[in-house]
């Protein structure tokens, strides 16, 4: 029985050095959160860019406190309403401030291990760095919508104001 006791630790070894090494690997942020403790992990890459500590686990609020101010009635309410069983899964956009100071757009995808009765033990995902896509679609959007010499709105813009205010008019 000793040596099946020692071959399990081995297997578990193995196996917690696998997933360490995952997560070190992931371009994305792998993430968990313990629910009873509120206790927050990140792959060690995420924590270095966003400088949380590696050797302790840190509170989710720590986390919170790097959300822009307008997304963080976005992420909480997400948050707790997948939590809450009232939407299907955890998936929202927003932005997070790194260690430079910049924010950065993420893309969050959670899933939660609940026990028997339907509680939430943890929940865990990833985080994938999308600003570049965001960038991108404000670019698009600028072009669209305003002249490229002046920088003012230009017709298109114009016709799609005129169409919100039409909608708006009509819905009142």
């Amino acid at each position: 029985q000793l040596s099946e006791l020692k071959a399990n630790a081995k297997k578990l070894s193995f196996t917690e050095q696998r997933y360490r090494l995952a997560m070190d690997a992931a371009v994305d942020a792998i993430w968990e959160v313990d629910y009873a403790t509120d206790d927050l992990t990140f792959s060690t890459h995420w924590m270095d860019r966003f400088g949380l500590p590696h050797d302790t686990p840190f509170q989710r609020k720590m986390w919170l406190k790097l959300v822009h101010p307008q997304d963080l009635e976005l992420i909480t309410n997400a948050f707790t309403t997948y939590v809450n069983n009232t939407a299907p899964h955890y998936d929202v956009e927003y932005r997070v401030r790194d260690l430079s100071g910049m924010y950065v757009w993420v893309h969050a995808r959670g899933k939660a291990l609940r026990d028997e009765n339907g509680q939430v033990l943890r929940v865990a995902g990833s985080l994938t760095d999308i600003t570049d896509r965001k960038q991108q679609d404000e670019q698009i959007y600028h072009l669209a919508y305003f002249d490229a010499l002046t920088g003012l709105p230009n017709r298109r813009w114009l016709a799609l104001m005129l169409t919100e205010k039409s909608i708006l008019d009509q819905a009142s």
